[in-house]
């Protein structure tokens, strides 16, 4: 009988050898990834200030950020910008330049989810993220999917940056959402301790994942056979994310989970845990026929979560389906599209995310739209993602302000002319 394992272990070992040099040669050399400064055009696009207001408040000084000039431009970490943007609501009381939740608000909740793969969930959680890390919001970015896809994205490498070290310390990425789960009573501070880390961006942390999800997987479904039973230590199996949002959510403004592409129990705590399901799909009839048989799946959920909790579930303040990779010149295409805007109506985003070579050739080098600075031929292709990627970030900030009873949000997040 063949014996794979030897050829497989020494592919794996070369695969992320491969995969660390990819983002040390796309970072300076730098072996782990770090966020790029920001122009002065980009920063007043973020800002929401003209050019002119940004060069009046960097000559006036008063504490505002100066950024560093090099040649002729002057570049803005986004430190400085959020800074920035904390100096213009304290000295204005303008309320445009004051993000986030309010003192008595929660913090929102989204869950990226369907059970098909491919559907650019990955992608698509870590970009709403940036988008609203760069708006000024205090993001968590929690991976719920074993192929740690989102977790990639941040450069940290599943097998070398997740986990804990032999003495017992988190490794740069954290532990995943394990020590949460496997957790004792009163331990919540050291499980969530170990689980949350920084990641290179200022306002954004992140819970990470590996192959151990599935541990974690398996230890819900034994407190799920307990619940059924009744026999045995009974810690509810389908409220751990809930719970640990509850714990840690008062440093966050949104929280975002990205989710299997399969239904597992931790897919079933997303749902739970959410106070909004955004839901990736390609315009295809095979993907449509799948979210329709995801979409029955979540109805079901919510009966039965409106059973079991009763008064104490509040619900999910919005579904909306966001198509990706969509063209608009294929005739296909467009007919799933038109059919998905007579049976979907509200439920169906107003912007969608378009197929654009730009996208793959960030995620080659594992960077994001936000991140990556790409070579002047790739130019208009860049921005048209990043325009299509901007505008559905700014429809689900409005539903997230929505959320906190307040008015939509008006303007973009991200000058598109400024990006590049």
């Amino acid at each position: 009988m063949t014996k794979w394992y030897p050829q497989l272990d020494k592919l794996v070992v070369n695969l992320r050898r491969t995969q660390a040099a990819i983002v040390a040669m796309n970072n300076e050399k730098r072996p782990e990834k770090t966020l790029r400064a920001f122009s002065f055009k980009e920063t007043a696009s973020l800002l929401g200030i003209s050019d002119t207001h940004l060069r009046n408040k960097v000559a006036e000084g008063d504490g505002f950020p100066q950024g560093e000039k090099y040649g002729t431009n002057r570049w803005f970490t986004l430190e400085e910008i959020i800074a920035a943007r904390a100096h213009l609501y304290s000295s204005t009381g303008n309320e445009r330049y004051k993000v986030g939740r309010g003192e008595y608000d929660g913090p929102f909740t989204l869950a990226v989810t369907n059970f098909k793969g491919g559907v650019g969930k990955s992608t698509i959680a870590v970009h709403l993220s940036q988008h609203l890390a760069l708006r000024g919001y205090r993001i968590l970015l929690v991976d719920l999917d074993a192929q740690a896809s989102s977790t990639a994205l941040f450069g940290l490498d599943p097998a070398r940056h997740v986990g804990l070290a032999s003495d017992g310390t988190p490794l740069l990425g954290g532990a995943t959402l394990n020590p949460w789960i496997e957790r004792r009573d009163g331990d919540e501070g050291e499980a969530a301790r170990l689980a949350v880390a920084r990641t290179y961006w200022p306002n954004i942390d992140i819970v990470s994942a590996n192959a151990r999800l599935q541990s974690a997987e398996n230890l819900l479904s034994a407190r799920q056979t307990v619940s059924r039973t009744g026999h045995g230590e009974d810690r509810q199996y389908d409220l751990e994310v809930k719970s640990f949002i509850a714990h840690v959510g008062s440093a966050y403004d949104v929280v975002i989970l990205d989710t299997s592409p399969y239904i597992n129990l931790l897919a079933v705590n997303a749902f739970t845990a959410a106070n909004g399901l955004l839901v990736p799909l390609l315009p295809s009839n095979i993907d449509l026929q799948s979210t329709t048989e995801f979409l029955a799946f979540i109805a079901k959920q919510e009966r039965h979560m409106e059973r079991y909790f009763g008064a104490g579930w509040p619900g999910w303040s919005f579904i909306k389906l966001l198509p990706n990779r969509y063209v608009s010149q294929s005739r296909p295409q467009a007919d799933i599209i038109d059919l998905m805007k007579n049976e979907m109506g509200d439920l169906l985003m107003q912007e969608f995310l378009v197929e654009t070579s730009a996208l793959g050739s960030a995620n080659n080098v594992k960077w994001t739209l936000y991140e990556h600075m790409p070579a002047k031929s790739e130019d208009r292709t860049h921005r048209r993602a990043l325009a299509a990627m901007d505008a559905i970030g700014l429809e689900i900030e409005s539903k997230i302000q929505e959320f906190w009873g307040r008015s939509a949000v008006k303007e973009a997040a991200f000058d598109v002319e400024a990006a590049v």
